[in-house]
């Protein structure tokens, strides 16, 4: 039977492959994203592709890959399996080769070689409007007149405005068309298809690119796009207007029936015309502002738009406003609570202390009042502060503070955790709006103003607030024998035994089980048994 030394079976890990070196069979190098193993013993050239495409091959491929680049660079070498971006392409070097020289007059790139890369990933660059004497390239966007080409052929563009895209318009495919309005139509201005301008009483769309001279001259150039209308923007008292004068008034736009002075649009139906409605968004409601049929306010978080011309008129009141449409609008409050006195964790004897709180949104901010850090504290001691002192309910708002250091006994430095209310007392809330109070988010129902009657949690009848999102239900136990569970109840307190007692179905608890209070912990166990520790519920 034949026998293999495996000890003579081994690869020698050279790192990257370098010219003018002695290699011999074994050997491995990276060179570019592929690893290669030297199959002939020799001392390489200066160019690795030499070797590897000898008559006599040098190297083998070992392993696959690919290696980044970044931008193609001029007159760089490259090797197979770099990865480089070009335009808005990448592309994977198939060849090893030295990238082309990007200068005047031709400014090679990388499609020079193009026979040596393969699109390895594609998308759309944008370069804004087109420019002269610059260098595209495939898949290049530009904007031109009122259209979007895109780039089907690397190439520079026109040296001047005057010959334009056109010059080379094989070289780029319609991507998507449009307008381009140019105001008032002038002289000596190079127009491009679909410039829109405005001449006389007529709008007009360019149908031919041109330089212009005079209209009359230049009109088999452009089309009327509107015809008849004088825009004269926004309506005024005092202004003269002609028949087919166009103007805004709010949020729509008039045209003139009659030659008028002085008549509203909105209250002169034989002088004006709807010619177009829409929108004009004027921000916050505000009673000291005059409002035009259009105009869009937003109060809390919802949006109106007047249906009547109004003043201190204030939505939701469907004589002038129609509700455009809902939202919601979270609320922030900012509330400040000095010397706030807090109950010590079970067990520490420290007194004295009080603390500055703010709360803004959901985020509470505490520091020790100054002059009382107390006494009696050491590190790690922990002290609570109710919810209900602070704007909000216990415990889902309680704030525990956490003694991280002491001077002498006295509370130096402290961390905190606790989730704050955002609701508050005597504060106008419009529907939409967003309010956190507990563990769970409100949204108003009606406009009015906070007080304890309206509060979230005592608005039984849900007048003024509607739950949004419920927060954990293990927030709503508040006291010693709180339990929740699910079934045709809602959270519900059962009287429980002393520490040590066990309670049975006996005791005239549900049948399904036993209740226990050990160490104030509540325990849940089978009919009829005791309940060890381990049930713990």
């Amino acid at each position: 039977m034949a026998e293999f030394k495996l000890g003579r079976i081994r690869f020698v890990w050279q790192g990257d492959w370098s010219a003018d070196r002695t290699y011999v069979a074994d050997d491995v190098v990276s060179f570019g994203g592929k690893s290669y193993i030297c199959i002939k013993n020799h001392t390489s050239s200066t160019d690795f592709q030499t070797d590897f495409t000898d008559a006599i091959p040098k190297w083998d491929i070992v392993s696959d890959g690919t290696s980044w680049q970044g931008d193609w660079e001029p007159e760089t070498a490259y090797a197979p399996g770099d990865v480089v971006k070009y335009g808005s392409i990448v592309y994977i070097a198939e060849t090893g080769h030295t990238s082309a020289t990007f200068a005047a007059p031709d400014y090679l790139g990388l499609e020079a070689d193009l026979e040596k890369w393969t699109e390895f990933a594609t998308s759309f660059d944008w370069k804004g409007d087109w420019t002269v004497g610059t260098r595209f390239k495939i898949n290049d966007l530009v904007r031109y007149g009122g259209y979007v080409y895109l780039c089907n052929t690397a190439h520079v563009s026109a040296a001047t405005e005057t010959l334009g895209l056109e010059a080379d318009q094989a070289k780029w495919t319609l991507f998507s068309d449009g307008l381009v309005y140019l105001g008032d139509w002038q002289t000596a201005v190079r127009y491009k298809v679909n410039d829109v301008v405005k001449y006389g009483g007529n709008v007009f769309i360019c149908t031919a690119p041109h330089t212009s001279t005079g209209f009359v001259a230049d009109e088999a150039n452009w089309d009327v796009f509107i015809e008849g209308f004088q825009f004269e923007d926004s309506w005024n008292n005092s202004t003269n207007y002609q028949i087919g004068d166009t103007v805004t008034y709010g949020g729509y736009v008039y045209v003139a029936k009659t030659n008028n002075s002085g008549a509203q649009p909105t209250a002169s139906p034989n002088d004006w015309e709807v010619f177009t409605t829409g929108f004009a968004f004027q921000g916050d409601w505000s009673s000291l502002d005059s409002y035009k049929v259009g105009d869009v306010v937003r109060i809390g978080g919802t949006t109106y738009v007047a249906i009547a011309d109004s003043t201190d008129e204030a939505p939701p009141n469907d004589t002038y406003w129609f509700k455009l449409n809902s939202g919601i609008n979270w609320t922030q409050s900012t509330e400040s609570y000095s010397q706030v006195q807090g109950t010590n964790a079970a067990g520490q004897s420290g007194s004295g202390a009080r603390f500055d709180v703010t709360r803004s949104k959901t985020v509470y901010t505490v520091s020790v009042s100054t002059g009382f850090a107390g006494s009696g504290y050491a590190q790690n001691d922990v002290i609570t502060i109710s919810g209900a002192d602070i704007g909000g309910v216990t415990p889902a708002n309680d704030i525990v503070i956490t003694v991280t250091s002491v001077s002498g006994d006295a509370v130096d430095t402290i961390t905190h955790t606790g989730y704050s209310s955002s609701w508050i007392d005597g504060r106008d809330y419009n529907v939409g709006d967003v309010v956190i109070y507990g563990a769970s988010s409100f949204i108003a129902t009606a406009t009015h103003t906070s007080a304890t009657v309206n509060r979230p949690d005592n608005d039984l009848n849900a007048d003024y607030w509607n739950l949004l999102t419920l927060g954990s239900e293990a927030l709503a136990l508040e006291v010693e024998g709180d339990m929740v569970y699910y079934g045709n109840q809602g959270p519900t307190r059962l009287p429980i035994g002393v520490d040590g007692q066990i309670l049975r179905a006996t005791d005239g608890f549900p049948e399904w089980a036993n209740y226990g209070l050990i160490d104030n912990v509540v325990y849940v166990g089978p009919l009829g048994t005791d309940i060890p520790a381990q049930n713990q519920a």
